[in-house]
């Protein structure tokens, strides 16, 4: 066996091999290679359009938030305003409603004051005439009569 021989056939079939091989099996490689680098580009592109949308959809949603803390504080604000306009309210009608509970007791006491009255005077009126009935009743000793007046008068 001739190294020369063997070198040259093993180069020809090695030459046949790859020609086989460019011929059959690296065009579907170079195929799929190509597919897959597209697919891969269509995802990078995919993915940069989203984050794009994802920026847009953040900036919109800070946005949102920030006009709904606007809004909030707008909101808390009314509120406040109205809480003090009805404790002003409530501080009127409870001035208003005082002043009349007040009225209505000074009413009571006056109805009060004029009946005791009414009834003290009844009364002196019955003790005079009883005094009168006594003093008429005893003699009219004078002594007698200073005595008797002076213990009603203490009396009262």
């Amino acid at each position: 066996m001739n190294l020369n021989a063997t070198i040259l056939g093993q180069a020809i079939s090695f030459l046949l091999f790859v020609l086989i091989c460019m011929k059959f099996i690296w065009p579907p490689i170079i195929k799929k290679i190509e597919s897959r680098k597209q697919k891969i580009i269509n995802a990078l592109e995919s993915i940069k359009k989203k984050n794009i949308e994802l920026n847009k959809l953040q900036k919109n949603i800070k946005e949102k938030i920030q006009q709904s803390k606007l809004e909030s504080s707008i909101i808390l604000e009314k509120a406040y305003r109205n809480k003090e306009k009805i404790l002003q309210e409530t501080k009127i009608e409870a001035e208003k409603e005082k002043i009349k509970i007040i009225a209505q007791a000074k009413n009571l006491i006056d109805l009060e004051r004029k009946k005791i009255f009414l009834e003290s005077k009844k009364y002196i009126g019955d003790l005079s005439l009883k005094i009168a009935e006594k003093i008429l009743q005893k003699s009219i000793n004078k002594k007698d009569n200073d005595i008797l007046i002076k213990k009603i008068i203490s009396k009262l």
